[in-house]
């Protein structure tokens, strides 16, 4: 399990939050020191920040996952994994409860697995 420690951040009337979270600057500021870059995903009415995955990560996945035998099954429960992983907004246990709706975990996953360079673009220009 990924622990995320968060410094209590008393807000005022200057806190300039990130558009659809209640992340501050400062933190995405901190995050982008850690992690280079992060990426904003919006899925209907939730906002997702995360960052790229490493091929540590990505290794570590596929091993935990590799017994599962059903192709489709294999699939979403590693971008599950995916999510779990690199998301840093909302916290956790939201995002826990979040990838279990197949849609969410599909749309962010294949979004971290592009982003990291480890898969291609379904859509080919003609």
């Amino acid at each position: 399990m990924k622990l995320v420690k968060k410094k209590l951040v008393v807000p005022s009337e200057e806190t300039e939050y990130i558009p659809g979270t209640t992340m501050t600057v400062d933190e995405l500021a901190e995050y982008k020191t850690k992690y280079k870059k992060i990426y904003m995903t919006n899925y209907i009415d939730k906002t997702y920040l995360w960052h790229r995955l490493n091929r540590k990560m990505f290794g570590a996945i596929c091993e935990a996952t590799k017994n599962i035998e059903d192709e489709p099954t294999l699939i979403l429960a590693r971008e599950r994994e995916f999510v779990k992983a690199c998301t840093i907004y909302p916290d956790p246990e939201t995002v826990k409860q979040d990838v279990e709706d197949k849609m969410i975990a599909e749309r962010v996953g294949r979004e971290i697995l592009y982003k990291s360079g480890f898969s291609q673009p379904e859509t080919k220009e003609l």
